[in-house]
């Protein structure tokens, strides 16, 4: 080889360790940027999840809520007719008329006062 040639050669080999330590610093860089990526994404997740997790709770705990709420007024109506059943049934709705109670009471003491043979 001339030196001529070896010049070129050397010339070259020079530019590829050159080449060769700016590809490792970018590869570094990347890696770099790959792990600032992940961190990244790791910490989203998390964030999503804790949001996901906290709109679920308010709306478990706004179900419950109106559910409890649906239930007391629901027992209220029930016990509301029960109440009126009740009214109908002791005083038969009509506070003139004698009651179911008193018509028996009435029946029972007539049998009472019938003379027995």
């Amino acid at each position: 080889m001339s030196d001529n040639q070896i010049e070129k050669a050397e010339q070259v080999l020079e530019e590829l360790k050159i080449a060769t330590r700016e590809a490792r610093e970018c590869l570094k860089d990347f890696k770099g940027m790959v792990r600032e990526y992940n961190a990244i994404m790791f910490e989203w997740k998390i964030n999503a999840q804790k949001r996901i997790d906290s709109v679920v709770k308010e709306g478990l705990d706004n179900y419950q809520g109106a559910l409890l709420e649906a239930t007391e007024k629901g027992s209220q109506a029930v016990f509301a007719r029960f109440d009126k059943l009740y009214d109908l049934l002791t005083t038969g709705g009509d506070h003139t008329q004698p009651s179911i109670p008193e018509l028996i009471q009435a029946k029972v003491d007539r049998e009472n006062e019938a003379p027995q043979p």
